[in-house]
C-alpha cells in the first residue's frame, strides 16, 4: 500500500512539475482534453482569399473544420481568456469571432489576436449577466442578456451601448435579436418589442410593443424577406398573424432558421431529436432524424452540406451521406473526472452511455462496449490545472494547481501547488499531509472570537446576495474574514494553521478533492452547512475546536 501511495505522490508531484513546462508526463505534450461533444453555436468563415471554413464553438472551446475536414483547436490554455462558453457569432467582414462565455466574459478573436472585453464580468450593476445570444448587425454585435441589450463595436472591441427594450429603462431578460429592413425585432420575457433602424442605427427610446404575443413566450425569432418568424416551445407564429404557423405535436422546439429553401427548426424530445423544414403548405419534412441527432441546438447549409451543432453528440454533418465529425476530445459528460496511468487517459462515458474514450500517444479512441476487462487498472483522478482564473488574469497571487488521484473510498493521494509562492503541499490518505519536509497541523483556535476565516463567492449574483446575506451573520463574532480567491489554496492554509476554517458554496468536485485531503489529514474536520458530510454545494472545513460553533451561524 506505502508502495502504491508513493507512486502516487511521485506522479502527481511530477505531473506539477511537468506542467510547468507544458507537458504532461507519459501521455504528450499538455493541452486540453475538453468534452467536445457538446457543440453548442456554427457559422461559415470566409477567407479573403475565398477559402471558407466551418467554425463553431463547444462549450469549452472553438473549432475550425478547413479542406478535407481539418480540424483546429482554440481554448483557454492556447489563447481564449476564458472557458464555458454560452454562445459565439462569426463577424464576417471583420473576419472575426465573438464569444460570450456562461460568466458574462466576453472574447474577440481576430487572426493570432485575442481581445478580451471584460466590463461586464466585473460589473455589479445587474442581478444577473447571463449572454443568451449574438446578433450582428453592420459594425455592432448586440448580446441579448438577461437583463437588456449590450452593445459592441466590432471595429474598436467595446461596449458602446446599453439598451433596455422597453420605454423606462428597466431591466428586461432578453432571448434573441433579428432585423429587417427598417425595424429590430427583440424576443423579450415580455414579449415581442420593435425599433426603427435608421442610418444604419438604431432610435433605441422608440420601443415599440406587439402585446398580441406577450403572453406566448416567444424566445426565439428568425427573419426572411422581411417577415419574421416567432416560436415558443411548440409553436411557430408568422408576424403580426395571431394564430400559429406550425405546431409540434411532441417535443420542444430548438431553434428556428430560415434559409433559401425555407423555415427549418431543430426540436428535442427526450433523449430524441430531429431537424424538419417546415413546407409552404405547413407540411414538416424529416431532414435529420431522432435516429441521429439527441439534442440539435444549432445547425447551418453550407451548398450541398448540413451541418448540425448537438449539445450531446457533437457534430453531425449530413450530405450523400450522414456522419458524426471527430472533434477530439472524449465524448460524454466526464465532469473533470479521468481515470490515469502512465499510459493512458480514460474517461469513462456519463449520462447513461455505455462505453469509454481512451488518449494516448495516437489521441483519443471512443469504445461503445461495456467490456470493463479491456479498460487498464488505474485510479481516477479530479484535475484543476489553474484554481483562481480570475487572480491568474489580473496577476495576483492567489492561484494555484491542483491534482488528485481517488479510488471508490474517496481522494487516495493529493498536491497543491502555488507557483507565486512555489509550496508544494501533499498528502496521502492515512500518512498525514507535508509542506516539503514539514508536517502540518490545523490550528488549535477553540476561541471563535479569535478565528481568522476564508470564504469565497460565486460567479452568480443571485447566489452573491445569499452568500453575502451569511457573512454577515457570522462577521461580528469572528476575528475577520478572508477572501483569497482559490478553494484549494485555502483549503491547504486551514490545514497549516494560517486560517482556522473555510466555508464555500457550488464549488466544483476537481475544486475540492485535493485540498480536502490535504486539510483532513492536517486534522481539520469536514461537514456541509447542517454537520451533514460534506458535498460541494457547500463546504465546510475548521479546526475541530470551533466546528459546531461556525455551523451555529451557516445553518441559520
Amino acid at each position: 500500500m506505502l508502495h502504491r501511495l508513493s507512486f502516487l505522490i511521485l506522479f502527481i508531484s511530477l505531473t506539477l512539475s511537468s506542467i510547468g513546462q507544458n507537458e504532461i508526463g507519459g501521455i504528450g505534450r499538455w493541452r486540453e482534453h475538453y468534452n467536445n461533444q457538446s457543440v453548442i453555436q456554427l457559422g461559415i468563415a470566409n477567407s479573403t482569399s475565398g477559402a471558407k471554413s466551418i467554425i463553431g464553438a463547444t462549450t469549452q472551446q472553438v473549432f475550425t473544420i478547413t479542406g478535407a475536414k481539418n480540424v483546429a483547436l482554440l481554448g483557454k490554455s492556447n489563447g481564449l481568456n476564458d472557458r464555458s462558453i454560452a454562445c459565439a457569432a462569426w463577424d464576417a467582414t471583420q473576419s472575426q469571432l465573438i464569444i460570450a462565455y456562461n460568466n458574462s466574459n466576453i472574447d474577440i478573436v481576430k487572426g493570432d489576436q485575442v481581445y478580451a472585453i471584460s466590463d461586464l464580468l466585473l460589473s455589479n450593476l445587474y442581478p444577473s449577466k447571463k449572454i443568451n445570444h449574438i446578433f450582428l448587425l453592420n459594425q455592432w454585435a448586440l448580446l441579448s442578456t438577461d437583463f437588456g441589450i449590450l452593445v459592441i463595436d466590432l471595429i474598436k472591441h467595446e461596449i458602446k451601448d446599453t439598451w433596455f427594450p422597453n420605454n423606462n429603462r428597466q431591466v428586461t431578460k432578453t432571448f434573441q435579436i433579428v432585423s429587417t429592413l427598417d425595424l429590430l425585432y427583440v424576443a423579450t420575457e415580455n414579449g415581442i418589442w420593435t425599433c426603427p433602424i435608421k442610418n444604419n442605427w438604431m432610435a433605441a427610446n422608440q420601443w415599440q410593443n406587439s402585446s398580441d404575443f406577450n403572453n406566448l413566450g416567444i424566445n426565439k425569432i428568425a427573419q426572411y424577406n422581411n417577415i419574421v418568424y416567432g416560436a415558443n416551445a411548440n409553436s411557430i407564429y408568422q408576424l403580426p398573424l395571431k394564430s400559429p404557423y406550425f405546431n409540434l405535436n411532441n417535443g420542444r422546439i430548438k431553434k428556428i432558421t430560415i434559409n433559401k429553401d425555407g423555415l427549418f427548426a431543430s426540436f428535442s424530445n427526450g433523449n430524441k431529436g430531429g431537424l424538419l423544414k417546415i413546407n409552404t403548405d405547413k407540411t414538416t419534412t424529416n431532414i435529420v432524424d431522432s435516429s441521429y441527432l439527441s439534442n440539435p441546438v444549432d445547425y447551418l447549409f453550407d451548398e450541398n452540406n448540413i451541418w448540425v451543432a448537438d449539445s450531446s453528440n457533437g457534430l453531425l454533418l449530413k450530405n450523400t451521406s450522414t456522419k458524426w465529425m471527430p472533434l477530439g476530445g472524449p465524448i460524454g459528460n466526464i465532469n473533470g473526472q479521468l481515470f490515469i496511468n502512465s499510459k493512458y487517459l480514460i474517461a469513462p462515458l456519463g449520462e447513461g452511455t455505455v462505453g469509454f474514450s481512451i488518449y494516448n500517444e495516437d489521441g483519443w479512441k471512443t469504445t461503445n462496449t461495456n467490456n470493463n476487462k479491456s479498460l487498464p487498472i488505474c485510479y481516477s483522478s479530479a484535475v484543476d490545472p489553474i484554481d483562481g482564473t480570475t487572480n491568474f488574469l489580473y496577476n495576483l497571487s492567489g492561484y494555484a494547481v491542483s491534482i488528485a488521484a481517488t479510488d471508490d473510498a474517496g481522494t487516495l493521494a493529493a498536491a497543491v501547488y502555488l507557483p507565486v509562492t512555489r509550496e508544494l503541499f501533499v498528502a496521502a490518505r492515512g500518512h498525514g499531509a507535508w509542506l516539503g519536509a514539514r508536517k502540518l497541523k490545523c490550528s488549535p483556535c477553540r476561541d471563535l472570537s479569535m478565528a481568522l476565516i476564508g470564504t469565497g463567492f460565486s460567479y452568480s449574483s443571485e447566489r452573491r446576495d445569499a452568500q453575502g446575506t451569511r457573512i454577515a451573520k457570522i462577521l461580528p463574532h469572528v476575528r475577520d474574514i478572508r477572501r483569497c480567491g482559490a478553494a484549494a489554496a485555502d483549503l491547504c492554509y486551514v490545514a497549516d494553521g494560517r486560517l482556522d476554517a473555510y466555508f464555500e458554496e457550488f464549488l466544483q468536485p476537481w475544486d475540492l478533492a485535493a485540498g480536502l485531503l490535504i486539510a483532513t489529514e492536517a486534522g481539520a474536520v469536514s461537514s456541509d452547512f447542517s454537520g451533514s458530510p460534506i458535498r460541494s454545494e457547500q463546504t465546510l472545513l475548521s479546526t475541530p475546536g470551533i466546528h459546531q460553533a461556525i455551523l451555529a451561524f451557516l445553518a441559520s
